[in-house]
């Protein structure tokens, strides 16, 4: 499902990928920032890819947000979109212990898959517990998310972490906004390279983004086509 048809769509500056476990409110917290209306019937995920264009900093960005599969049954795609997207939010429901812990497995995974062609150091992350509306049955503090965050995700200390609502509209447009600013600020240190490791005249390349690995349109349908033929 997109927001914009194929044929209208423009080129994304970056792409974004929404990642967690299932039910944490990925699809919902996706929604709300891209539509803005609440979707309260959970329909697992296999992947879904919108397009928004927004204004951060004063600045027009064209983003593709992906909202991927949490449930283990789609875990053969988590490679392909892991390695077609610049960026990371990481969503887990703060009135689920376990949700937390299943992110250690995510960012393990994108470490993995895009070590070979960047530094891990260097992939930009944004950290979301949602549910923030059901304050009496949350689990965690935020001192202990972000204790977890570094220790056990071992992301840095500075990584961004908002606690949303998707159902009420709280923080939901910005950790997107946030993540927008660190590839920016990225973008600008990091040249682009071709996929035989050379640097590429940006001039000259049919892609965009933020790397160079990112695959398009129809690489996601092929993948999504050889998955369905898998089961």
């Amino acid at each position: 499902m997109s927001s914009t048809p194929q044929s209208a769509r423009k080129q994304p500056e970056f792409k974004i990928a929404v990642v967690g476990g299932g039910g944490v409110g990925k699809s919902a917290l996706t929604i709300q920032f891209v539509q803005h209306f609440f979707q309260p019937q959970y329909d697992p995920t296999i992947e879904d890819s919108y397009q928004k264009q927004m204004k951060v900093d004063e600045k027009v960005v064209q983003l593709e947000i992906t909202d991927t599969a949490g449930q283990d049954e789609f875990i053969a795609l988590r490679d392909t979109y892991m390695r077609r997207n610049d960026g990371f939010v990481l969503v887990f429901d703060l009135t689920a212990k376990t949700t937390l812990e299943e992110l250690v497995n995510f960012v393990e995974g994108i470490k993995r898959v895009k070590e070979e062609d960047e530094k891990f150091s260097t992939i930009p992350f944004v950290l979301v517990g949602n549910k923030v509306d059901l304050g009496d049955q949350r689990k965690f503090t935020k001192k202990e998310v972000l204790s977890f965050m570094v220790d056990r995700l071992e992301l840095p200390e500075d990584t961004p972490y908002f606690e949303s609502s998707a159902k009420n509209r709280v923080l939901c447009d910005e950790p997107f906004e946030t993540m927008v600013r660190r590839m920016r600020k990225l973008q600008k240190t990091q040249p682009k390279t071709n996929e035989g490791g050379n640097v590429q005249n940006s001039s000259n390349s049919g892609k965009s983004g933020l790397f160079s690995s990112m695959s398009g349109a129809s690489e996601k349908d092929h993948d999504l086509q050889t998955f369905k033929e898998l089961q």
